[in-house]
C-alpha cells in the first residue's frame, strides 16, 4: 500500500488491483484500487475509489482452471471419457454438483445417461428407479436437445414436462452438445447458477462438442481405413509424384508382397512391364489429367518377375494426386490366350503328318496354357484292345512310362475313352499306385482314338473352363488324328481328300478370326460371310430361336438377298430346312439333309413334279452354336455340292459351332464384367420345383436362400434360412425333395434355424449359361419370390424363358435396369451404423483397440470386459449380436 501511495504522490494519479481491502466485519476482500492526488490548501493529499472485484477475481480464477482441465478433453478417447472430463470440470472447478451427460438412443426417441455426478447418482438411488433418468420425448429436455437451443430453466418445479420432476431441483441449464448428446446442470438452491457460471458452462458445452465431434471423425476415418484394408480389390493412393503412400492388404497380394510398406514411396514404374510404362505415360496419364479416371488393362510385374494381368481403374484426387483400383484379371486373360493357343494349335495340327506329331502338340499345349506340368495322350490299339502310352510330358516320364497299356475297364482313361466324355478324378490316398494316387486328373476322349490325360496336384481341381478347354483340345486332337486316318484310307482319292482339306481349312480359319471378336454379332458375321467366300456354300445365316414363339430371328447372313432374309424371319422351328433345324436345337448335334432342288417355277406347279426327273440336289445342314448345355443360336448352310458334307467335315463344323459358341461365352462374361448397369427381374412363383415354394410349403414358413455355390461333383451348395418351422424336422422335410441329395442342419434358435442343402439341380446352376444370377430367393408359406440380376448383353427374353421353363407356374411381375450391385464404403459404413446400438458398436470397437481379435489376443474378454465395466457375458452377448449384423450385411 505505501509503494502505491508513493507513486500516486510523485506521479498524481494511480490504478491497481494487487491489494486487499477489510470490510467493517473484518472480511479480507480483493480490490480494485483507483487513485489521484489533490492539492488544496497547500497540502497533498489522496483521492481513491476502492471497488470489491471479489466475484471478478473469482471468475478469472475458475476460467484459468477450466482452460487448463479443458486440455483433457483433447486426449480423450471415448463418449464415456468425454462425459466424465465435462462431469469433472462442472463439478470441481465450477462447482455444480447436479450434472449429468445424456446421448441419444438411436433405437428410440430418448436420450440415455452416459455419465452422471455423485450427487444425481444418490438422488437415483434414493427410492428412484435408474431408468427414470432416461429422458423421454415431449420433455422440455428433449426438445432442447432437438432445437439445440440452450435453455436456461430458473424454476424448474414450474414448468410443464420436465424430464425429472421427481428430483429437488430449483433451477436447470440445458446444454446441447451438437447431435452427440446433452449436457445439463441442476441446482438445488436459487442463485447457485450464476450468470458468470453460466457463461463458463457455455465454454465447456462447446469444448465438449467439439472433442465428440473429433471422436466421431476419427471413428469415421478408421471405419473407412478398415473397409479399405478388407476390400478384396486392390486399393492404392499415390501422391502428385506417382509415388505409393499407401496400399491395402490386397493391392499387395496382387504382386506377391508380404510387407506392403515395402511398396510405400515406390513409383507405379516399379510394378508393370515396359509396355505398360509406355502406356501409362503417353496414355493413362495424359486421359487421367484431361477426364479425371481412366479404366482398362495393364500388364503388372509380380515381386518374383513374373506377369500378371490387371484389370486398373484409376482415378485423380482433387487435393493432387490418384487413387488407383486394381484387380487380378488373369483367369480371364488365360481363358482369351486358351482360345488363341488353341486355334493356333489347330493350324499346326492341319500341317502335322504323324500320329505321334499331333500327341507331342497336344501334350506340349497342356504345359503352355494350363497351370499343370503332367500329361499324356494314349491311342487306341484295336489288336490288343488297350490304351497305348504315345506322347507325355518330361514330368510325366517317370510317374506314366512303368505302366504304358492302360485297361480300357480298370482305369480312369479308359473311363473316359469307352465313355466318350470326360472324366474328373479327385486326388485319393487309398487307390493302387498304379493310378498315380497322388494327383487328382482329368481325361477326355480323342473320338475314337485315345484319350488325353491331365494330371495335378493333391488340392488341385480343374474348374469349368479348364475342362471345357482340355474337352475342346481333345476333340481338336481327335479330328486331326481322324484327318491322318483318312488321308491314309482315301490315298487314291486326291480329290476328294483335297475338297475335305478346303473346308477343313475354311472352318479353322473362321475359328482362328473369332479370337479378335469383340461382340457376338462380329463372331456371326465372320462366320456366315466366310463360308459363302470360299464358294462352298451358297448362302449361311445365323438364327436365334424365339422360344417363346418357337420361330426363327435371324441375326447374321450372307449369300442371300435382305427381302429372302426378311421372308426367313420368323419362320416355324418345326418347318425350317426340313426339321433339321428342330432336330439340331434339339439334340444339340449337327443335322443334315439331302433333298432335291425345286425352282420357284417348278414349285408353282408342284403338282405336275415328278422327283425321278429332277436331276439336281441339294444340302442344307442346321450347326447348333452351343457352349455347355447353352444353344446360342444355329447356323444354317445350303450348298448344292454334294462332296461338302460327307465324313470329317460334319465333325469339323462340330468344332465349329462348339467353337463358336465358348467365344460367344466368353465375349458375353467380358461384357459382364465391364458392365455398370444390370437388369433386374422379379418373378413370382408357385411352382413346387423351387426350393424356397417348396420347403416353405411343407414347413409352412418363411426361408430365404442365403448362399448357392458349386460343389464337388457337379452339385451345388445352398444355405437356406428358415423362420417359425414348428415342430417338423426341417432337414428331414428338405431331404424329401427330388433335387436334395442331402441336407443338413447348421445351426437353429427359437426363431429360425439356418440348413446347408447340396442340390443334385439348382436354379443357379440352370440359369449360369444365360449369365443371370440370382440376387433374392424367398418363400412364404408356399408361394415364391425370386429377382435375378441380368447382364445388359445378355438376352432378357432367354432368361425369362429359361426361368419359366424350370417353373413353369412362375410369372414374371416386374422388370427394371439399375447400377450393378454393390455398396459404397460409405453407404456399406452407413448400413452397419444403422443396425448396430451404439452399445454394440462400443463394445465391438473397444474389442478390437483392445486387440481382443488378434492372435495370439492382446486382451482377454475378462480385461475388455472390467475397461467397459461390464460383465463378460454382457460382452459376449453385445460382440455375438455385433458380430452377425456385421456378418449378415456383408454377406445378405
Amino acid at each position: 500500500m505505501n509503494s502505491f501511495i508513493d507513486r500516486v504522490m510523485q506521479v498524481g494519479e494511480g490504478w491497481t488491483d494487487d491489494l486487499s481491502c477489510h470490510t467493517c466485519e473484518g472480511t479480507r476482500i480483493p480490490a480494485e484500487v483507483s487513485a489521484t492526488r489533490v492539492t488544496t490548501t497547500g497540502s497533498s493529499y489522496i483521492l481513491a475509489s476502492v471497488r470489491d472485484i471479489s466475484e471478478q477475481t473469482e471468475y478469472e480464477a475458475r476460467l484459468e482452471a477450466l482452460t487448463k482441465t479443458t486440455s483433457e478433453l483433447i486426449t480423450a478417447e471415448s463418449v464415456s471419457e468425454v462425459a466424465t472430463v465435462v462431469l469433472n470440470i462442472v463439478q470441481r472447478v465450477l462447482d455444480c454438483p447436479a450434472a449429468a451427460v445424456w446421448v441419444p438412443d438411436p433405437e428410440t426417441d430418448r436420450l440415455k445417461p452416459v455419465e452422471v455426478s455423485d450427487e444425481i447418482e444418490a438422488m437415483v438411488k434414493d427410492g428412484h428407479d435408474a431408468a427414470q433418468f432416461d429422458i423421454g420425448p415431449e420433455t422440455v429436455e428433449i426438445q432442447a436437445f432437438h432445437t439445440g437451443e440452450q435453455q436456461f430453466i430458473s424454476d424448474y418445479g414450474a414448468i410443464e414436462n420436465p424430464a425429472h420432476p421427481e428430483f429437488s431441483l430449483e433451477s436447470r441449464f440445458l446444454l446441447p452438445l451438437g447431435e452427440h448428446g446433452l449436457l445439463g446442470i441442476g441446482a438445488t438452491e436459487s442463485g447457485q447458477l450464476t450468470s458468470s457460471i453460466r457463461s463458463l458452462l457455455r465454454i465447456v458445452a462447446g469444448n465438449a462438442e467439439t472433442a465428440l465431434d473429433r471422436l466421431e471423425s476419427e471413428r469415421t476415418e478408421r471405419r473407412r481405413s478398415a473397409a479399405v484394408e478388407a476390400a478384396n480389390d486392390g486399393i492404392a493412393i499415390l501422391d502428385k509424384d506417382a509415388e505409393f503412400v499407401y496400399v491395402n492388404p490386397a493391392y499387395a497380394d496382387i504382386f506377391d508382397y508380404e510387407d506392403r510398406e515395402t511398396l510405400v514411396q515406390q513409383g507405379w514404374q516399379e510394378l508393370l512391364d515396359g509396355d505398360s510404362v509406355e502406356r501409362m505415360q503417353t496414355e493413362v496419364i495424359p486421359s487421367v489429367t484431361d477426364a479425371g479416371a481412366w479404366r482398362g488393362e495393364l500388364t503388372g510385374i509380380r515381386r518374383d518377375g513374373s506377369a500378371v494381368d490387371l484389370g486398373v481403374a484409376l482415378t485423380r484426387l482433387d487435393e493432387g494426386g490418384y487413387v488407383n483400383v486394381c484387380s487380378d484379371i488373369s483367369d480371364r486373360k488365360a481363358q482369351e490366350r486358351r482360345l488363341k493357343a488353341l486355334n493356333e494349335l489347330n493350324q499346326k495340327l492341319m500341317q502335322a503328318e504323324s500320329w505321334d506329331e499331333i500327341s507331342r502338340l497336344g501334350t506340349d499345349i497342356v504345359t503352355d496354357c494350363l497351370p499343370f506340368d503332367v500329361a499324356a495322350i494314349r491311342l487306341f490299339d484295336r489288336e490288343a484292345n488297350t490304351l497305348e502310352l504315345d506322347a507325355m510330358t518330361d514330368s510325366a516320364k517317370s510317374l506314366l512310362e512303368s505302366r504304358p497299356a492302360y485297361d480300357l475297364d480298370a482305369t480312369y482313361a479308359g473311363t473316359a475313352y469307352r465313355r466318350g466324355e470326360p472324366v474328373i478324378k479327385s486326388a485319393d490316398a487309398h487307390e493302387p499306385a498304379a493310378e498315380a494316387a497322388a494327383y487328382a486328373s482329368l481325361h477326355v476322349p480323342l473320338r475314337d482314338y485315345g484319350s488325353l490325360s491331365v494330371l495335378m496336384d493333391i488340392g488341385e481341381t480343374p474348374d469349368d473352363d479348364v475342362v471345357e478347354f482340355v474337352r475342346l483340345l481333345g476333340t481338336a486332337l481327335g479330328i486331326a488324328l481322324e484327318r491322318l486316318e483318312r488321308e491314309q484310307e482315301l490315298r487314291d482319292g486326291r480329290d476328294e481328300l483335297t475338297w475335305v482339306n478346303r473346308i477343313n481349312t475354311v472352318v479353322r480359319e473362321i475359328i482362328q478370326s473369332l479370337v479378335d471378336a469383340a461382340t457376338r454379332d462380329e463372331i456371326e458375321t465372320a462366320i456366315c460371310e466366310r463360308l459363302v467366300e470360299s464358294d462352298l456354300y451358297e448362302y449361311a445365316w445365323v438364327g436365334e430361336v424365339d422360344r417363346e414363339t418357337e420361330e426363327i430371328i435371324p441375326r447374321a447372313s450372307a449369300g442371300t438377298d435382305a427381302e429372302t432374309l426378311q421372308a426367313t424371319a420368323g419362320i416355324d422351328l418345326f418347318k425350317a430346312g426340313a426339321d433339321t433345324v428342330l432336330n439340331a436345337v434339339q439334340t444339340g448335334d449337327v443335322e443334315t439333309v439331302r433333298q432335291y432342288r425345286v425352282s420357284d417355277e417348278e414349285m408353282d406347279a408342284a403338282s405336275d413334279i415328278v422327283l425321278s426327273e429332277l436331276e439336281e440336289f441339294e444340302t442344307v445342314a442346321a450347326i447348333p452354336l452351343s457352349y455347355g448345355t447353352r444353344i446360342y443360336g444355329v447356323l444354317i448352310l445350303k450348298t448344292t455340292r454334294s462332296e461338302t458334307f460327307k465324313r470329317s467335315p460334319k465333325e469339323e463344323f462340330e468344332l465349329l459351332g462348339e467353337t463358336a459358341g465358348f467365344a460367344i461365352n466368353a465375349v458375353q462374361n467380358r461384357q459382364v464384367l465391364l458392365s455398370n448397369r444390370i437388369t433386374e427381374l422379379r418373378f413370382e412363383v408357385r411352382d413346387p420345383r423351387s426350393l424356397v415354394v417348396a420347403v416353405s410349403d411343407r414347413l409352412d414358413c418363411n426361408c430365404r436362400l442365403e448362399i448357392a455355390e458349386p460343389a464337388d461333383g457337379g452339385s451345388v451348395r445352398c444355405y437356406l434360412r428358415i423362420q417359425d418351422t414348428g415342430s417338423e424336422d426341417p432337414a428331414a422335410v428338405a431331404e424329401e425333395l427330388d433335387s436334395v441329395e442331402r441336407a443338413e442342419l447348421v445351426s437353429e434358435n427359437d426363431a429360425e434355424c439356418l440348413l446347408e442343402l447340396i442340390q443334385t439341380r439348382a436354379l443357379a446352376q440352370e440359369l449360369a449359361t444365360t449369365g443371370a444370377s440370382i440376387q433374392t430367393a424367398i418363400g412364404r408359406h408356399g408361394e415364391g419370390e425370386v429377382v435375378l440380376e441380368v447382364p445388359q448383353s445378355a438376352d432378357i427374353r432367354d432368361v425369362v424363358d429359361r426361368f419359366q421353363q424350370l417353373y413353369p407356374d412362375s410369372e414374371l411381375v416386374a422388370k427394371r435396369e439399375r447400377k450393378r450391385g454393390g455398396k459404397s464404403v460409405g453407404e456399406f459404413r452407413e448400413t452397419i451404423e444403422g443396425k448396430l446400438t451404439d452399445r454394440q458398436q462400443a463394445v465391438l470397437e473397444n474389442a478390437y483397440e483392445a486387440g481382443y481379435f488378434d492372435w495370439p489376443r492382446e486382451s482377454t474378454a475378462e480385461e475388455v470386459a472390467d475397461r467397459l465395466d461390464i460383465s463378460s457375458s454382457t460382452l459376449h452377448q453385445h460382440l455375438r449380436l455385433a458380430e452377425w449384423k456385421l456378418l449378415s450385411t456383408l454377406f445378405d
